[in-house]
């Protein structure tokens, strides 16, 4: 269960790092070779959840 954020436990990631995670995927996403990728593994990814 994932623990409570409180002043003693701050979050993983800042605001900051959250928006530059995201720009950083945006970028690379935006690439047709990369999220030609990304949809093959996340196939891969479902028929192996169909199976366990």
């Amino acid at each position: 269960m994932p623990q409570a954020i409180t002043a003693e436990r701050p979050p993983i990631i800042g605001v900051w790092q959250a928006r530059s995670l995201i720009a950083l995927m945006d970028r690379f996403y935006s690439d047709p070779k990369n999220q030609a990728a990304y949809e093959k593994w996340k196939a891969e990814r479902e028929r192996q959840n169909e199976h366990t």
